[in-house]
């Protein structure tokens, strides 16, 4: 039988987590291909362009709605953020110690 160990948010980390998740799930499937783009791989605004095929006005359009919805006032405000959720959301999962595996 496996023993599993849940790391606890203190009350202000699960709000604020809760706070960015709300965020993060009102976003359209492109904005958020275009934050992971950002934020996840580095990319400029004609990276991004041709990794999701679309038009580098189309991806200058995506980040200016990012920072309106992240209450940003730059692409910084939002990548401090997204880390934010980034570091909370790994925090908040349900881990098994190591050498220990699930019965199936």
């Amino acid at each position: 039988m496996a023993i599993e160990t849940t790391y606890r948010l203190p009350p202000h980390a699960a709000k604020r987590l809760a706070e960015l998740q709300a965020i993060r799930d009102g976003l359209k499937p492109k904005e958020r291909q275009v934050l992971d783009h950002v934020f996840a791989d580095g990319c400029q605004n004609k990276q991004i362009a041709a990794r999701m095929k679309y038009s580098v006005r189309s991806v200058e359009n995506c980040r200016a709605s990012l920072v309106v919805k992240f209450g940003a006032e730059t692409m910084n405000q939002v990548g401090v953020l997204y880390g934010e959720w980034s570091a909370l959301s790994m925090l908040s999962v349900t881990a098994e110690p190591e050498g220990v595996s699930r019965g199936v």
